[in-house]
């Protein structure tokens, strides 16, 4: 019988396991790449990679191209083995919002020389902002204050993903030219029979027209002015009840 050899036996050679982890950004308009992290292992000889096995490094992956699967595999440094692979979806960039919808809800007038624009859809605080200028965004879905004469493009932008629709474009008005001065016809000058004076409007007329003869202080519907006291100059003007312009004065 011969002389036992001994034979040594190694221990065996780690292979990690696949990797867990997760997405943890996923694109949007405003970062369009993502991120994967893969959980801490704790191991210091542990390296990850992206590709395959080309490079290697730390456990957090960023600036991923979007619509686009990652599989992550882990390699030992000690013992070279590499782990079976692990994917992860990164979203496609999402799409921008619908162009909204809305109306002028007032045009400028001569009372108020600001135009409105009210948005309509998407309503205000179902996670838009709205923007009359592509820069600056707001929560309200109402735009005051707005400038006669003028185009306003607007614009949302998806709160969630930074996403911005293209511009719906408004149009605020010019505001309304004045009413003409006013004529008149038949001027009675007071009497030794009648002490008050009369005279009747004959242009501008209209159901939408008021006059006043004491220069804008009270007005009525009535084109004739009966009873007019004498000795004294009166400041005729006309008013558009439906826009609030008032005429330059006629005196008479």
């Amino acid at each position: 019988v011969s002389e036992p050899t001994p034979v040594v036996f190694t221990p065996a050679l780690n292979v990690p396991n696949a990797p867990t982890g997760r997405v943890t950004f996923q694109p949007n308009c405003t970062t369009p790449t993502g991120t994967i992290a893969i959980d801490d292992t704790l191991n210091p000889n542990y390296s990850y990679s992206k590709d395959n096995g080309v490079t290697f490094q730390g456990r957090v992956f960023q600036n991923l191209s979007p619509n686009t699967t990652y599989s992550i595999i882990v390699k030992d440094g000690v013992s070279g083995c590499i782990s079976q692979p692990t994917t992860f979806l990164i979203n496609p960039i999402p799409s921008n919002p619908n162009a909204p919808l809305g109306n002028v809800a007032q045009q400028p007038t001569c009372l108020d020389p600001y135009g409105k624009i009210k948005i309509t859809t998407p309503i205000a605080g179902s996670g838009f902002v709205y923007s009359k200028d592509g820069i600056n965004f707001q929560a309200d879905d109402e735009f005051l204050n707005l400038l006669p004469n003028t185009s306003y493009t607007i614009s949302i932008k998806d709160s969630n993903t930074g996403c911005i629709s293209l511009g719906t474009s408004f149009f605020i008005n010019g505001i309304t030219s004045i009413p003409a001065t006013p004529t008149i016809i038949g001027l009675q000058q007071p009497t030794c029979a009648k002490n008050t004076g009369s005279f009747t409007v004959i242009s501008p007329i209209g159901s939408q027209y008021q006059y006043s003869r004491d220069n804008g202080v009270s007005y009525q519907s009535d084109v004739l002015f009966d009873f007019v006291p004498a000795n004294a100059i009166y400041f005729l003007k006309v008013k558009d009840m439906n826009t609030g312009c008032v005429s330059l004065a006629n005196s008479i």
